[in-house]
């Protein structure tokens, strides 16, 4: 029998053995896979970290052009603001002159824009009002011979300056109009002045 019992320890040696291996192997398996995951999840986690400094640099990066371009819009809507008030402020200052300086500026006005021919210059009624004595004759005496101007009894719906009609065609001298045909050329020359 001690055959037998030398056998069966044998065989439990040997399954110790055994069972020992594959432990130590499934123990050192479980250890490099578990290795293996930390390392992965090291490298998901740094590529996760990458990938979110990316996104928030992206995002830094978009508010900064957002809010550069927002500073520039209300830079811009600020210096039309101003320019907008310059030119109305200058139109109310020709609006509010004097009368004898307000009739030099219509002078200069009909002189620069009369057309070569017979006419009839309108005026508002508060103009009409204030027209200074033989203005007619002033207007004309600045026009070429073949021109002439009837300055016209009946008011028309402006607030200043004059409107000449020849016919068909009317040419619009109003202060507001003039500005409005050279507003571009006068918001240029004010940004040049205030923004320069």
């Amino acid at each position: 029998m001690a055959g037998l019992e030398n056998i069966l320890n044998k065989i439990s040696a040997d399954s110790a053995a055994k069972v020992e291996n594959i432990i130590f192997q499934a123990e050192t398996e479980a250890s490099e896979i578990l290795a293996k995951a930390k390392e992965e999840a090291e490298k998901q986690s740094k590529l996760s970290l990458e990938n979110a400094e990316k996104e928030a640099d992206n995002i830094i990066a978009r508010a900064e052009s957002s809010a550069k371009l927002d500073s520039q819009n209300t830079k811009l809507e600020t210096e039309n603001e101003i320019i907008e008030d310059s030119i109305n402020s200058a139109l109310s200052q020709l609006n509010d002159l004097p009368d004898s300086e307000y009739f030099d500026v219509i002078k200069k006005l009909v002189k620069k824009y009369a057309s070569n021919k017979q006419g009839v210059a309108f005026f508002s009624k508060r103009d009409l009002d204030r027209l200074p004595a033989n203005f007619e004759s002033d207007l004309n005496s600045l026009l070429s011979d073949e021109a002439k101007l009837v300055i016209s009894n009946e008011p028309i719906a402006i607030k200043n300056g004059v409107v000449l009609e020849y016919g068909e065609v009317d040419i619009n001298c109003t202060f507001d109009a003039l500005a409005s045909d050279i507003k571009d050329q006068l918001k240029d020359k004010i940004y040049k002045i205030l923004f320069a």
